[in-house]
């Protein structure tokens, strides 16, 4: 595990590197980083895997006001990743999230269909 500054909050993130192109990985909102270890150990050997905590998620900071703060400013998630992104990546490639239908989209990637 690793931390950022961005936005005046400390995020966390793990690395699987590569010398592929990169991809960001978010969980959803209520779980952490580690979501995406399954994923990531599939991924790493064609991608720079980086799997986020969000703020207030895993080891990165709660902020003082967390989460009525977030509430009144659901930007501040964007403005974090957009920041996380310009600070991590050289050229990034994707990034993705955890929900469902994404996680389905990966599983067709990862496991094509034995015909």
């Amino acid at each position: 595990m690793a931390d950022i500054v961005v936005n005046g909050v400390s995020l966390s993130y793990h690395e699987w590197p590569s010398r592929g192109p990169m991809l960001l990985c978010v969980h959803g909102i209520s779980a952490n980083c580690r979501a995406w270890d399954c994923w990531a150990e599939q991924l790493a050997p064609a991608y720079r895997v980086i799997a986020l905590d969000l703020r207030g998620r895993g080891g990165s900071d709660k902020p003082p006001a967390y989460p009525v703060e977030v509430h009144r400013d659901l930007g501040c998630y964007p403005r974090d990743l957009d920041a996380a992104m310009r600070t991590l990546c050289r050229k990034p490639t994707a990034a993705s999230d955890l929900r469902f239908h994404n996680m389905l989209q990966w599983t067709k990637i990862l496991m094509p269909s034995p015909i």
